[in-house]
């Protein structure tokens, strides 16, 4: 085998390879599917939800009410669009399974999609409502019909951005030097206390017995007074009364002898 006939080889393996990649139906999104078999009601009926709600489809599993949403058949086995739902089908043939893409219209979820061949077909869930979806299969190699239950699409809540209030930068370096004031003292010096000097005298008055004078009484007695004693007591006391008692007896008899 040449060189150049190798390189068309390997083209032709990537092509082809390539071919039945992007040929493939993507996979589906759905979060369940249940088979159905000899559902022959009509797909809205009561009956026929009841049969859905008892194969798990519920609200007690996180599934939407499918009593409570819109109801629309898509009445062909063959790609094409209904109110507004886009269906495209991929049939098999032999004993492969068909697939089914669909689009729901702007503002539109589904909930649940009934793709039905024969006697049975197949029921996918959503619980939070796809737009669209792909690769969902048929219970044989086509389809009879495709029926969705939708409702409007959730609104988005807006994210709401807190407002951010700038503070002003606080100047770290004033300009200005601040002045200084040094504290007032509180420590007064201590007054001086001028004390009196003690006296060193002795308080006590001495008087000389020289300076003490003396009474002379001339008549016919002379009564020379004794020096009065330094310190008072009873005896001086006595003295003194004696003294004077004999001085006013000497002055009366000399006016008795005057008055003779």
């Amino acid at each position: 085998m040449t060189k150049r006939t190798k390189r068309l080889s390997v083209s032709f393996i990537a092509l082809l390879v390539f071919a039945v990649v992007f040929s493939a139906p993507l996979a589906a999104t759905y979060n369940d599917s249940h088979y159905l078999d000899h559902i022959n009601d009509a797909d809205n009926s009561e009956s026929f939800r009841d049969a859905v709600i008892a194969s798990g489809f519920s609200t007690g599993h996180d599934y939407a009410n499918i009593d409570s949403l819109a109801y629309v058949k898509h009445d062909q086995d063959h790609s094409g669009t209904t109110n507004g739902f886009v269906v495209v089908v991929h049939n098999s043939s032999g004993s492969g399974h068909a697939t089914i893409d669909f689009t729901a219209p702007a503002g539109k979820v589904v909930y649940f999609v009934w793709v039905k061949q024969g006697d049975g077909g197949i029921i996918y869930g959503y619980k939070n409502g796809v737009a669209s979806d792909s690769g969902l299969l048929s219970p044989g190699n086509a389809i009879s019909h495709v029926s969705f239950w939708y409702g409007n699409a959730p609104s988005s809540t807006p994210t709401v951005h807190p407002t951010v209030t700038a503070h002003p930068t606080k100047d770290c370096h004033p300009s200005t030097t601040p002045t200084v004031v040094p504290p007032t003292p509180t420590d007064a010096p201590p007054t001086p206390t001028e004390v009196p000097p003690t006296p060193t005298t002795d308080p006590t008055i001495s008087i000389p017995e020289s300076t003490i004078p003396q009474t002379t009484v001339t008549g016919y007695a002379t009564i020379t007074e004794p020096p009065i004693p330094k310190t008072g007591g009873a005896d001086a006391n006595l003295l003194y009364l004696l003294g004077s008692a004999l001085v006013a007896s000497g002055l009366m008899l000399k006016r008795r002898k005057n008055h003779k």
